[in-house]
């Protein structure tokens, strides 16, 4: 990044030279950028999409987002949505503790 934000100002050879790097290293931070910034248009959108189906469905968890997702068309993984849920401080309504009424029947050993 230093070296794209000098290059301007200074040759492209001489900021490499300066900084012991190769400029091929220098051409393929430029040509993964295109890539970087999509993705975090990507996410932008997501995250917008997660928001939106939290308010509608606040029982939701990343689970049945992504499925709501899915249904949409979106093709996303549960990760991702429970990343982005998280990241965003959103959770879903968590159900209480079932609880096992059946006891299980101790059998007694030989000899008792």
């Amino acid at each position: 990044m230093f070296i794209h934000a000098h290059r301007g100002r200074f040759g492209l050879r001489r900021l490499c030279r300066i900084l012991v790097t190769e400029s091929a290293n220098y051409q393929a931070w430029v040509r993964a950028k295109l890539g970087r910034e999509g993705r975090e248009k990507e996410e932008r959108q997501l995250m917008q999409l997660v928001v939106e189906i939290h308010t509608v469905h606040p029982a939701y968890g990343a689970e049945r987002v992504s499925r709501e997702l899915k249904r949409l068309g979106f093709a996303v993984g549960r990760r991702q949505v429970a990343r982005t849920m998280r990241e965003k401080g959103i959770s879903g309504v968590t159900r209480r503790k079932r609880w096992n009424l059946t006891r299980p029947d101790f059998q007694r050993g030989p000899g008792t």
